[in-house]
């Protein structure tokens, strides 16, 4: 039988909960992480892929994180900061986390 997911990797989403503006400047609050399991696929060095991130800026996508769990409610209204996959050594900031049907891709 085929999987669809052949190789799974823990990681883990560090997003800022409390922070705030203030005074047009954001104040950090308590760091948060949600574990998460799914799939890293680096993005190959012929097809460039450009995301635009909570400012509105165009990046290069490094890799992409799929996962079964979406951008929910805890999340939602959080300052995403980083994604973490031990596993593999990376530790990326998150560009875009974009949802779908039945999952969810992290840009970073």
């Amino acid at each position: 039988m085929v999987t669809r997911y052949p190789k799974e990797h823990e990681a883990v989403v560090v997003y800022d909960s409390t922070g705030h503006l203030e005074h047009g400047e954001w104040v950090p609050g308590i760091h948060q992480k949600v574990y998460l399991s799914g799939r890293f696929d680096h993005s190959n060095s012929s097809r460039h892929v450009l995301k635009k991130n909570a400012n509105g800026d165009l990046l290069e996508v490094y890799g992409e994180y799929y996962t079964r769990r979406h951008f929910d409610g805890e999340t939602a209204h959080a300052h995403c900061l980083t994604l973490r996959i031990p596993g593999l050594g990376i530790e990326r900031p998150i560009i875009a986390w974009e949802n779908y049907q039945t999952h969810s891709v992290i840009y970073v």
